[in-house]
This record gives structure tokens, sequence and C-alpha cells, in this order.
């Protein structure tokens, strides 16, 4: 099928830009906590929501009202209240309810630096059994890393965007700089040495860049 007149075919690129990011971990968390349920497509729809919305915020801590989250994803109040109850107990989400009748305030938190998902042979959320393990793009990096092999940096199409809507990427990719920036400054290598380069803030980039440049 011929492409429309008028209509681009360039492929997207991580600076186009403005994104919203997820862990591919916490997805596959997802699928198997709602899948005994038959809920995996509106609980992803539930946190692609919350992902998009804290974007908007350029903040991983932000208020919305449920109205608003059902505006973003597609699915009724009744069903967002109770997704929103499971995503916190699978530590996905931490959420702050005020006494009074005002939104709810959410916090995005940290998830899958130890890529032990279900989907590694954890017993599922909701299931009693394990799943079958499936080799990822994640694990044969740390393979190779372990190996003492030199680990390519993932393509742009396996790259996760930043939370954060950006205009532009900062710093260019200093050579090596995930082993160095540990070796010199494990106070910034801290929760940045384990993502991708393209994954980190324009500032986070520069900050990273210049300890390298001064060590």
């Amino acid at each position: 099928m011929s492409d429309s007149p008028g209509h681009s075919t360039a492929l997207r690129a991580i600076a186009d830009g403005p994104w919203c990011w997820q862990s591919k971990a916490a997805r596959r968390r997802i699928r198997e906590a709602f899948d005994a349920t038959r809920n995996v497509t509106s609980a992803l729809a539930v946190y692609d929501a919350l992902c998009e919305i804290a974007s908007d915020h350029q903040a991983e801590t932000f208020a919305a009202a449920h109205a608003w989250i059902a505006n973003k994803s597609g699915v009724s109040v009744s069903l967002i209240q109770r997704h929103l109850k499971v995503l916190a107990e699978l530590q996905l989400v931490r959420i702050s309810t005020p006494t009074l009748r005002a939104p709810s305030t959410y916090s995005l938190l940290a998830f899958g630096s130890d890529d032990r998902t279900p989907g590694n042979g954890y017993a599922a959320f909701g299931l009693g059994q394990k799943t079958s393990e499936i080799p990822r793009y994640e694990e044969s990096e740390k393979k190779r890393k372990k190996n003492g092999g030199a680990a390519p940096g993932p393509s742009a199409g396996q790259r996760s965007a930043p939370r954060q809507s950006i205009a532009s990427i900062g710093a260019p990719e200093p050579a090596d700089w995930q082993r160095r920036i540990a070796a010199t400054r494990p106070d910034i290598a801290e929760g940045n040495a384990s993502r991708p380069w393209a994954c980190l803030g324009a500032r986070t980039q520069e900050t990273i860049a210049a300890a390298l440049n001064g060590s």
C-alpha cells in the first residue's frame, strides 16, 4: 500500500519528544498481575495514563482526579479505583488520599532494577503458579557484561524515552560512561548508571558529562 500524499514516512526518533516513559519490567508485572482477571488491557491503560500525566507535570509526583485519569485512559472511574489499589500493592505507585474531597496525589515508583519480575520464574500475582522464563534483550545485555564482553547500547527503537518532556537531548553520550561514573562518582551513579543514556534527562546528562570531564 502506497503512502498517503503529504504524510511523513520518517521513523520516530528519541529527539522527537515530548515523551512519557515507563519501565518494561513494570509493564510485565502488570500483565502478570492482571492476567487472571483478564484486565490486562485496562490496567495498562491506567498505568499509561499515570505516566502521561507525570510527563505533563514533568514530575514523578502529581495530583490528579479520577475523572482526569479516566479521560486519559478510556477506563471507567470505578475500574480505575480497583486497578489503582492493585498497582499500589505491586509497589508501582504510591497513593496519598486527602481527608477532604480533593484529588489524590500519586508518586510513580522505581521498578525493575533487579529484573526479578514474575516473568523470570517468580509466582504471578493472583495465579499461584510460576511462569516460564522468556529471554529478553536486557537479560542478554547483562550476560554479555558479566562475561566481560562488549555490550552495545540499545538501539533507538529499544530505548525508553525520558519521562519528562524534552525539546532536545543534553550532552553527547560519553564513551563507557556507566563504568567510569560508577568508579569515580558513585553518588551520581546511583539510580542513573543502570539506565541507558537516552533515558536520562538533559540536565542529568550534562551533570554526568561534566563530572567525567573533571575526573
